[in-house]
């Protein structure tokens, strides 16, 4: 049996280690579609061994250009393998050919991330749709945001509680002030913190205390996130509407206030919102630029 995966590249890293771990049970071969819309040929023997040899089709529709052409390969032809499509737009869903049931526990497993859910997800979609006798786990919950710090054991999910820790982290040492850094929960899910961990440790050693946050960027109530906002509200201020911190570092690119019902991410009172929440704050707040898709030479 086998299993071919095009992927948006913020679900790759985690479903490449997921295939890994199966790869004596399933025959799993997963790309990147950021990868493969830079590399016509390559995309092209994958289409060809998409069609022509896999057993199901796992896809994640994003925004690169040649998603058009991978859909009409697919829907011309005629004996085409099983297929389970999934984006943010759940639009792009039709796409599947197996029950929608099963593209939904798809999604509720992709969407909460990890290397657990990615695992199981592929048992669950092998059992369910390729006849494999697996042993699957329903989707696990997994913190929307926390609080992070590279030498504590896990994360927490309550500013008190980060602050007892710290508290006992930083004693003996003199604090020049306190900054708060707000990242994107994608980069905590898939352990790709080399730039947060860097900003830490480089702040902590000028004496600057550190409060570290990572939020899903948009609050959803569907799934229960509480978005940036609230983040930079509950965790970055005290219960008096003071702020914890002296300046803010923020790494999600995201408005503050920008919500999954709250419309276009260029409409307007997104953005003031976003405006109202940095008034609350009140303090300097530095929005740097993370090219994450070019070297350093580039």
């Amino acid at each position: 049996m086998k299993i071919i995966a095009i992927v948006w590249q913020s679900y790759y890293n985690m479903l490449l280690k997921a295939s890994k771990r199966l790869k004596d049970i399933i025959d799993i071969k997963v790309y990147s579609a950021r990868a493969l819309e830079s590399d016509p040929e390559r995309l092209n023997r994958v289409l060809d061994e998409l069609i022509n040899s896999a057993d199901l089709v796992f896809l994640y529709r994003s925004i690169e250009s040649f998603w058009d052409k991978v859909e009409g390969i697919i829907r011309e032809k005629e004996n085409k393998p099983k297929i389970v499509c999934l984006s943010h737009d759940p639009a792009y869903w039709t796409l599947s050919t197996v029950r929608p049931e099963v593209v939904s526990r798809a999604y509720a497993y992709l969407v909460v991330n990890g290397e657990e859910n990615m695992t199981n997800m592929l048992k669950f979609l092998a059992s369910e749709e390729l006849g494999l006798s697996l042993d699957y786990d329903p989707p696990k919950e997994i913190p929307w945001e926390g609080l992070y710090h590279p030498r504590a054991d896990g994360v927490f999910t309550d500013i008190e509680s980060f602050l007892d820790w710290y508290d006992g982290y930083w004693s003996n040492k003199t604090s020049q002030g306190t900054v708060g850094i707000l990242f994107s929960r994608h980069y905590w899910i898939n352990n790709n913190l080399d730039l947060e961990n860097l900003l830490i440790d480089s702040f902590e050693r000028k004496g600057l205390k550190v409060i570290p946050a990572f939020a899903y960027s948009v609050k959803d109530d569907v799934l229960g996130t509480k978005g940036s906002g609230d983040v930079v509200l509950e965790w970055f201020m005290d219960k008096n509407g003071k702020p914890r911190i002296d300046a803010m570092v923020k790494l999600i690119p995201f408005f503050l206030g920008f919500s999954k019902d709250g419309g276009s991410i260029t409409n307007t009172d997104v953005a003031s919102d976003g405006v109202e929440i940095l008034k609350k704050l009140d303090v300097p707040c530095f929005s740097p630029v993370s090219s994450y898709y070019k070297t350093v030479e580039e």
